[in-house]
Parts: C-alpha cells; sequence; structure tokens
C-alpha cells in the first residue's frame, strides 16, 4: 500500500516481555524484498495505547496491524488490542489475521 500510495510507512514495534531484537531484522528483510524506504519506531508499554499515541503523533491517517483472529470463547478471553486501536483510532485501522502465508494480495474486497 505503501507503494500504491506513495506514502510513508512506519513499522512500529511495541515491545513486550517476549520480543527480541531479531524482530528489525525481519522488517528490514521483507521491505528489502519490496525495496521501499520505512521509517521504525520501537516503544516499550501497552500495545493499544502505544499505537494510538503514535497515530496523533505522527499524523497517521491508516493504520494496518494483526490481529489473532481468534473465535468464540478465545476472543472473549483474550484482551484484543486490534479491537481497542479500531474503537479509539480517530483514522481507518485494517487488521489481518497473524497468518497470511499463500497471500497475493487483494483480488475481491467486500465492506
Amino acid at each position: 500500500m505503501s507503494k500504491i500510495f506513495q506514502c510513508k510507512l512506519y513499522v512500529a514495534h511495541i515491545v513486550n516481555d517476549k520480543s527480541g531484537p531479531e524482530i528489525l531484522e525481519k522488517i528490514k528483510t521483507i521491505c528489502g524484498k519490496e525495496n521501499f524506504a520505512f521509517e521504525y519506531i520501537e516503544k516499550k508499554g501497552n500495545i493499544h495505547k502505544e499505537i494510538n499515541k503514535l497515530e496523533k503523533e505522527l499524523d497517521i491517517n491508516l493504520i494496518i496491524m494483526g490481529a489473532y483472529g481468534g473465535s468464540g470463547i478465545q476472543q472473549l478471553w483474550v484482551d484484543s488490542n486490534a479491537f481497542k486501536v479500531v474503537s479509539m483510532s480517530t483514522c481507518p485501522v485494517l487488521t489481518m489475521q497473524n497468518s497470511i502465508e499463500g497471500f497475493s494480495g487483494f483480488h475481491k474486497i467486500m465492506l
């Protein structure tokens, strides 16, 4: 989407106890394949609060983030950061499930 709309891409990683330094290398590898520039931002704290702060600080127009994609009791039990970002954000939020193996782009979109 960054290439299509020729916009600046911010890659935000909110650090938690399980995070490691290899995440930046993964991001560089993915962005390197597509050959586009990005700004990496790492914050420590509450995921949805930090994302919503960055939205305001950077005047973000669109947030794209992962979501667990749980269903049933799991969805009720797991604290949903994606839901909180969608609820608190003043810009559109596109959520995607964590596993997107085989994703080849959007071909049909339902609104």
